[in-house]
């Protein structure tokens, strides 16, 4: 029986959106709603830049994709980076996420480009500052 960490390495790699949304409430238990198809790859797609499993090529599909698509939804992918070790929420986990979300879209506003190297660590450098702070 695999775990829900292989489960959901394997449909990131794949970019299984039916699979995705089955392990959702595992990914994200405090989101009550359903994501939309949208939502979904577009977490899909933020997870695979950061995965060591995957290829260069996957990587570079990724970064495609979110170029042609909206990248503010890109900050529904900080939920996932917060969650990631447990189903618990708290305040502070709820006020760590808050945080993150809103410097990835501050980031996006002051022009920077989700998918791009150089402005990915400015981008992931502001997150982690503000979610220090949160």
């Amino acid at each position: 029986m695999m775990t829900h960490a292989a489960v959901l390495r394997d449909a990131l790699l794949t970019i299984d959106l039916v699979m995705l949304r089955r392990l959702w409430p595992v990914i994200s238990p405090a989101r009550t709603e359903a994501p939309s198809d949208y939502d979904i790859l577009t977490t899909a797609h933020l997870a695979r830049l950061e995965m060591r499993s995957c290829s260069e090529r996957g990587k570079a599909y990724s970064r495609a994709w979110l170029a042609e698509h909206r990248p503010v939804a890109a900050a529904f992918g900080v939920g996932i980076s917060v969650r990631h070790f447990g189903n618990r929420t708290s305040a502070r986990t709820e006020s760590i996420e808050h945080e993150g979300r809103e410097a990835v879209l501050r980031s996006v506003q002051d022009g920077l480009v989700l998918g791009d190297r150089e402005d990915d660590a400015e981008v992931t450098r502001r997150m982690r500052a503000a979610m220090l702070r949160g």
